[in-house]
């Protein structure tokens, strides 16, 4: 239980209690928060527990997928700066259109069903054009009805890939971080081809549309962000997501991630301010996790039910490659391969240890945003990524409290809070 003190804009304080095990959130009496229009509390249901893994007892996979992953190489044309994969690319899992054939011809010994949504991963996937398209293609026609998503830095985009993109049905979104957008590589949108190509994609595929970003110490400004794609595309309705907060894997992106508490604070506060900006607020990098939030509270929903931000700790979302080998996740090669579509019953989720085996995630204010950051980071990266989450989750969690209650969130204060010896956070 945590308590979090507020300040009204005319002075006056008072405290809410977030009980986060059983996702309560009420004032000072126990009554319950009065939620936005539209949403309203369900009455107390039974929730199943979100799995849980870790070396010592692995989770499975089932062969009713959900959500398939699949990753076609890690072949780049960029070199962003934190990029997760950079360590693996030299060994990275060799890809031809043969492989695509036989992933084809065997899907039916493996999968039952049909998935919900398929995503097709780099690398730069677009790189892989030449496997990507009939890939895509065959898929398609086998699952009408799924959802395909991708994500490129569109530096590859043309009006062919438009065309092939949107009649194809996929959601699409171009990464890029705006003003740190020199962490990534050169700007898709500073060569006058390209961007024709990606506003023709904003155009043809409308809202399955959107520009993808992650913040760093390079760029943490939501409002230059939004202003940089509207300058540069000349729409103010231009949509932008938001990754989150760089989650370092190795030295090179811990120098873009943010180390001081001082640091930490000015984010906070940055973000917490320009998340109530209407141009802002009303984007997806915003409205998204807060209705994600909201609904949480609406159901009551315990933390023993939920599972990791990213899914891959649930038994329905598997990451594969062409030749059946399946990962952790679709960020990684062959050192962290869990097993084989061909061997489906011994798969099993190593290198992975998830929230729930994690003792500062039990004593965490923000799970609910921030779901474990990533659960294969350990060692101080893992510090520093879960900082970073950290403080990324506590501006949501106080712009959720703003929303619910017009006061502003001035500290947090509980037994423990995240590590022993912690026992309050200002915001």
């Amino acid at each position: 239980m945590f308590r979090l003190s507020m300040k009204r804009r005319d002075g006056g304080e008072f405290s809410l209690n977030w009980d986060v095990a059983n996702g309560r959130l009420t004032d000072s009496t126990g009554k319950r928060l009065h939620l936005p229009d539209g949403f309203a509390y369900a009455e107390p249901a039974v929730f199943c527990p979100a799995p849980a893994t870790w070396p010592g007892d692995t989770a499975r996979k089932i062969r009713r997928v959900e959500k398939l992953r699949i990753q076609l190489g890690l072949k780049c044309n960029y070199a962003c700066a934190y990029c997760m994969q950079a360590l693996d690319r030299d060994s990275d899992i060799r890809q031809r259109i043969d492989d695509a054939d036989a992933f084809l011809a065997n899907l039916n010994q493996w999968l039952e069903g049909e998935p919900r949504e398929i995503e097709f991963w780099g690398g730069e996937p677009l790189v892989y054009w030449k496997i990507l398209k009939p890939l895509g293609e065959a898929l398609r026609q086998r699952f009408p009805d799924a959802t395909f998503r991708i994500i490129t830095n569109g530096s590859l985009m043309d009006a062919g890939k438009v065309e092939w993109l949107d009649r194809l049905g996929f959601m699409v979104s171009i990464s890029h971080d705006g003003p740190g957008q020199h962490l990534r590589g050169p700007d898709p949108l500073d060569d006058p081809d390209t961007r024709d190509a990606i506003l023709l994609l904003w155009r043809s595929i409308g809202r399955r549309f959107s520009f993808l970003s992650v913040l760093s110490m390079a760029s943490y400004s939501p409002a230059a962000l939004v202003r940089f794609f509207i300058d540069r595309t000349g729409d103010d309705t231009i949509p932008v997501a938001m990754e989150g907060m760089v989650t370092p894997h190795d030295v090179n992106g811990m120098m873009h991630a943010p180390m001081t508490e001082a640091e930490h604070r000015q984010i906070r506060r940055i973000l917490f301010d320009e998340f109530r900006m209407p141009a802002v607020f009303s984007r997806s990098l915003v409205f998204s996790s807060l209705t994600a939030m909201i609904q949480s509270l609406a159901k009551g929903l315990p933390s023993h039910a939920r599972g990791q931000s990213c899914g891959m700790d649930r038994p329905g979302i598997l990451a594969v490659t062409l030749d059946g080998q399946v990962l952790v996740c679709q960020n990684v090669n062959q050192d962290k391969v869990i097993g084989s579509v061909h061997d489906f019953d011994s798969i099993r989720l190593t290198h992975s240890t998830s929230w729930h085996h994690r003792s500062e995630c039990h004593a965490c204010p923000v799970l609910a945003s921030c779901g474990g950051s990533c659960m294969m980071v350990e060692g101080w990266e893992r510090r520093v990524a879960c900082d970073s989450a950290f403080s990324l989750g506590l501006a949501r969690l106080a712009l959720l409290l703003n929303v619910l209650t017009g006061a502003e969130l001035v500290r947090i204060e509980g037994e423990r809070i995240r590590f022993p010896g912690i026992a309050r956070v200002d915001f």
